[in-house]
């Protein structure tokens, strides 16, 4: 199992490791130690939250968690992790999707959670040094708080949430196979009817067929 580790802004602070960002006390609506960025024109901002040297990463898959809100942002920003290397290597994960923990960050939101997570092949040696920035394109306000630092057991996959039934990967493989078993069947029909053969096979294959399609739909709702 993963373990996490909390990092606190006031810790991260009396590092010296805090970004040109302020620390905003826990509060009512949000119970926790967090850290506004605000863009107030039109060109947008780049703020760094921390920079962690030594984070004593040993996983190969790690990831920083945490819950972020936003008012009024626009055009798509979005958290960015900097994994940097020994050697100078530099490696980017940035919430750019539509959906999910890496979302982008567009218009407003309430507190929602994120994950930024980075995983270590070839057996490169672990970070020096992490980086969270904030970076928003245009005006808007980010509040980034509750922040983790979480490693992953071998096999673990941060991605994959918990009760999940298969991975992305096994998904388009059953997919995949599903969706050729239902074309060779369709093909198998159109020949058939084609030639007026096995007209009972044929439309209990249909049937079959248009049941099996209602059924998967109400299962993808």
């Amino acid at each position: 199992e993963h373990v996490a580790r909390q990092i606190l802004l006031s810790r991260v602070k009396a590092m010296g490791a805090l970004g040109d960002v302020e620390v905003l006390p826990p509060s009512q609506d949000a119970p926790f130690e967090h850290v506004r960025v605000v863009s107030p024109g039109p060109d947008g901002v780049s703020r760094t939250v921390f920079a962690i040297p030594k984070p004593g990463i040993a996983s190969a898959v790690y990831a920083v968690a945490g819950k972020v809100r936003y008012e009024g942002v626009e055009g798509r920003g979005h958290l960015e992790l900097l994994s940097e290397f020994p050697g100078g290597g530099k490696h980017f994960t940035r919430s750019l999707s539509g959906y999910g923990p890496l979302r982008w960050l567009a218009g407003t939101s309430a507190w929602r959670p994120f994950l930024l997570p980075f995983y270590r092949t070839g057996g490169s040696p672990p970070p020096e040094k992490l980086v969270l920035n904030v970076v928003l394109p245009h005006r808007g306000s980010v509040e980034v708080g509750d922040l983790s630092l979480i490693e992953y057991a071998p096999g673990e996959d941060p991605m994959v949430p918990a009760g999940q039934w298969w991975t992305g990967r096994e998904g388009g493989m059953i997919g995949g196979a599903l969706g050729g078993l239902i074309g060779c069947l369709g093909a198998l029909v159109g020949w058939l009817a084609g030639r007026g053969r096995a007209r009972r096979f044929v439309l209990g294959a249909l049937w079959a067929m248009t049941a099996f399609g209602l059924a998967v739909a109400a299962l993808g709702a």
